[in-house]
């Protein structure tokens, strides 16, 4: 069982990612802003991934999954630079509302997808970033 560490300001899209991920067998713990998030990541050793929300409610700039992305791939620890993270958005990355563009490359994610997600492309994601954590160097 892997533990995934889930940020998404929408309730009801982290519950139903959540349910879906669950279903994969993994332990979902959920957080709906990036100082949560980063806490959590302070407080708990063993999360194996990160799936965080980009943008803020109705794609605003409240950019807290960049915040996210940047304190966990500078952060002194190495074991939280390490973890995989997969970044979604409802939102492309060329956001009126950002005025800014963030190609996904640039997020510091591993992955991204936009919403609507593909699901089944989501956990093929998450199992694939796991397992390559965990591979032998």
């Amino acid at each position: 069982m892997s533990t995934i560490l889930l940020m998404e300001d929408c309730v009801v899209q982290a519950l139903m990612l959540a349910e879906w991920l669950e279903l994969d067998e993994h332990e979902i713990c959920v957080t709906h802003n990036a100082v949560d998030a980063i806490d959590y990541l302070g407080e708990r050793a063993g999360i194996d991934l990160v799936i965080t929300d980009i943008f803020g409610p109705d794609g605003s700039c409240d950019e807290d999954g960049l915040t996210l992305i940047e304190t966990m791939r500078t952060h002194a620890d190495p074991n939280v630079r390490e973890i995989p993270i997969i970044s979604i958005s409802g939102v492309s990355f060329e956001s009126a509302a950002a005025g800014r563009l963030f190609p996904a490359a640039k997020t510091g994610s591993d992955a991204h997808f936009v919403k609507p997600i593909r699901l089944g492309q989501l956990s093929d994601t998450v199992a694939e970033l796991i397992a390559a954590r965990r591979a032998p160097a």
